[in-house]
């Protein structure tokens, strides 16, 4: 395949990834908010997570991993490889969300700080459902997988693990999931790339 075909599959699977949770996530989120009395998914043991604003930097940098995983691809069989795996934990949840519907049970106060703006705007996508297992998890272990496969110096994957992790704990001290929603992503995601 040449580089030319193969960039230009790499738009059309992003393409098709990025409509499927864009359409699958808000059908389960708008479906989710004409529910009452949903159930959450904290445990006691979530109270003793702190709230660090600042890492809504860390937990958004998610967003441009995904997009640039298209792109880095060894060639045509790993971008497939990539664009499956990502449909199929995009589907997977989004099945749970629609059977099985939840509601975070709190909610970050930014107030007027610095960081108001990015939660503003993960607000305007993003709703207090959704939850387990943890999209954002769960497409995190698949693109930590990718990224691994095309990096090669030992420092280019360390730096990539210690991403993935401060993404996965980042779920956590954002509020935007619980520890059992974590958990339940990851273990999607390990089930999807194995």
């Amino acid at each position: 395949m040449s580089e030319r075909a193969s960039r230009a599959q790499a738009v059309t699977l992003l393409m098709a990834c990025a409509a499927v949770f864009a359409a699958g996530y808000q059908l389960t989120l708008r479906r989710a908010l004409r529910l009452e009395d949903l159930p959450g998914s904290q445990g006691p043991w979530d109270a003793w997570v702190p709230f660090w604003p600042a890492s809504i930097v860390v937990y958004c940098s998610i967003n441009v991993a995904y997009v640039l995983a298209f792109f880095v691809a060894r060639d045509g069989v790993s971008l497939r490889r990539l664009a499956a795996r990502l449909l199929l934990v995009q589907l997977a949840c989004f099945a749970c969300f629609a059977w099985w519907p939840m509601r975070l049970q709190r909610w970050p106060d930014v107030g007027g700080s610095v960081w108001a703006p990015w939660f503003q705007a993960l607000a305007t996508f993003d709703g207090a459902s959704n939850l387990v297992p943890s999209l954002h998890v769960a497409i995190l272990g698949v693109l930590w997988s990718h990224w691994r496969s095309v990096l090669s110096a030992r420092w280019a994957r360390a730096g990539c693990d210690a991403w993935a992790l401060g993404v996965a704990l980042s779920a956590l001290t954002t509020w935007q999931h619980n520890l059992i929603d974590v958990l339940a992503g990851a273990g999607l995601a390990w089930v999807v790339v194995r």
